[in-house]
């Protein structure tokens, strides 16, 4: 009995698949040709400041470094609501601003130094004015942070992720803040 050896495809996604442990995710491209490997060249990141987004600062710092994209760094100041009306107190938020956009340039100079990045400091509810950066500067990719509140924390403090997720145009890519134990590996299909 003869047998052959499987022949090696030229593709990057196959290439990239030999090379793994865990399988490459390909997509197809809009015309129906041959899926191609995910490429990301703007990357959203959502920054809330707290130790809890640290790890999706990283995760973006290393998707960005592999495929040269663009970090756009958002941090959005949210709007007082009493009841269901809008405050008619108004307050000037030039200086909380002026010291929201210091912050996101240490990040700039910081974490991402040597990597693109662009900041905006936005107004509103932070799950739409995520959402609405991403349309405006056609990310490829939202990562962000889940602070892991469950149960009442959760129904009270709702959920910012899960509505980016909901309603964002692009992927998202949810970094869990605090891992739940040690971790173990998966388990093996034999």
């Amino acid at each position: 009995m003869k047998t052959t050896k499987p022949q090696k495809s030229s593709t990057p996604s196959a290439a990239l698949k030999r090379r793994t442990a865990a399988p490459a995710q390909t997509i197809p491209k809009k015309n129906g040709d041959a899926p191609h490997l995910l490429e990301f060249r703007k990357i959203l990141v959502p920054v809330d400041f707290s130790k809890a987004g640290n790890p999706a600062l990283q995760y973006a710092k290393s998707l960005a470094s592999l495929t040269g994209a663009t970090i756009y760094l958002v941090h959005v100041l949210e709007r007082i609501f009493y009841g269901h009306e809008i405050a008619d107190v108004h307050f000037d938020t030039s200086k909380m601003r002026e010291q929201v956009t210091r912050e996101l340039g240490a990040l700039q100079m910081g974490v991402f130094k040597g990597t693109k990045t662009d900041i905006e400091v936005r107004t509103g509810v932070p799950f739409q004015e995520i959402v609405d950066t991403a349309f405006e500067t056609n990310a490829d990719l939202i990562v962000m942070a889940t602070h892991g509140y469950t149960g009442l924390q959760h129904v009270l403090m709702g959920s910012t992720t899960e509505r980016v997720v909901r309603h964002a145009a692009c992927p998202v890519l949810v970094v869990r803040s605090k891992w739940p134990g040690k971790q173990k590996a998966p388990p093996r299909s034999r």
